[in-house]
């Protein structure tokens, strides 16, 4: 009891800061009325009136005179309509105790509900998400209570607690939410009215409606493609069970794109795979050397003492020159010349 109890006085205590951001908000959106695009191009126009009259410009000073009237004419009717606006509609705003009993209620539908005054936030977090099959854990939803004047993207975050991202998309960690932002849908203008007007339970709902909803034709990745691995030299995505894993640097690769090395045969992906230029086989990057002579790659099975066949047959009959002297035409002996032929020329055989 006492536990409950202490727990309601946060919560009253959370509404009253809340309750309170919410009419410094609604006291600020009278001046931050629909009228700032219109503010920029009224300065944008004046500067071209300063620029045609320094150039002398006659006929395109008349021209963006004339915009510049219409344009503060357009000003004008939208700053009266606006006056008129606030001065004959209340826009309903939640009172104290109606936030107070959305919180306690909050705290009684979800996991968690948590006020932090230092930084204006009001945190929910759900349980556990499955869709169709595929877990994605808990999330957190906060709401910036800083960010109500502005009402726009960015002023509540979805982050998950227990991260399942797609295996293509890390920054993906639910089919409609992207870098802790959630792509609301039809759901738009019931989330963004539910806060103007305070109503925090029906934010929430609304906002843990969309996350536990799966649209097929609108997410950032598909729950068919949620498990997928993208291939790391074709960037094809393909399932678990048809790819394979780079032995040299654990990347994904398709089967299409394996390689398999003939010498120690790990299957590896192009970019760890080299071709041995003396048998033109596919091998890893660590069944294959540089030649010390022509530092072609070649395989461990065509080295000799550290060269390529080419380079090595090559050392071969240099080394048998060297030893004989004489190059292979004049290694064969001479025929010998008896003293009956004295006189006669001796011919090679």
């Amino acid at each position: 009891m006492t536990c409950v109890r202490r727990q309601t006085l946060g919560f009253c205590r959370a509404a009253r800061k809340i309750h309170a951001r919410y009419e410094a908000t609604r006291r600020m959106q009278h001046l931050l009325i629909d009228a700032s695009r219109s503010s920029i191009e009224i300065a944008r126009t004046r500067r071209l009136v300063r620029v045609t009259e320094q150039k002398g410009w006659k006929l395109a000073e008349q021209f963006v005179r004339t915009r510049l009237a219409r344009q503060l004419h357009q000003y004008r009717s939208q700053l009266d309509s606006t006056i008129g606006q606030l001065e004959t509609q209340k826009v309903y705003l939640a009172s104290e105790a109606e936030i107070v009993r959305d919180l306690i209620a909050l705290g009684e539908e979800f996991e968690q509900v948590r006020f932090d005054a230092r930084d204006d936030r009001l945190i929910v977090t759900t349980l556990p998400i499955e869709l169709e099959g595929t877990w994605l854990g808990p999330f957190a939803v906060g709401l910036d209570l800083k960010s109500l004047s502005t009402i726009s993207k960015g002023y509540y975050d979805v982050i998950a607690l227990d991260p399942c991202p797609s295996r293509t998309r890390d920054d993906v960690t639910h089919p409609h939410v992207q870098s802790g932002e959630l792509c609301e849908g039809e759901a738009q203008t019931a989330i963004t009215n539910a806060l103007k007007q305070g109503r925090l339970l029906d934010f929430f709902q609304i906002v843990h409606g969309v996350l536990g909803t799966y649209n097929s034709s609108s997410p950032y990745v598909s729950l068919d493609d949620w498990n997928a691995l993208r291939c790391n030299d074709c960037g094809d995505t393909h399932s678990p069970d048809d790819g394979y894993i780079c032995g040299q640097c654990d990347d994904s690769i398709c089967s299409g794109c394996q390689s398999i090395c003939t010498t120690c045969s790990e299957i590896v992906c192009g970019s760890c795979s080299k071709r041995c230029e003396s048998c033109q086989e596919s091998v890893c990057e660590k069944c294959v050397q540089e030649c010390t002579d022509c530092d072609n790659h070649t395989c461990n099975d065509c080295l000799t003492e550290k060269r390529c066949k080419s380079c090595a047959k090559e050392t071969e009959e240099a080394e048998s020159e060297d030893e004989s002297g004489q190059s292979p035409i004049q290694q064969h002996p001479l025929p010998e010349v008896h003293a009956d032929g004295m006189g006669q020329t001796a011919v090679l055989a």
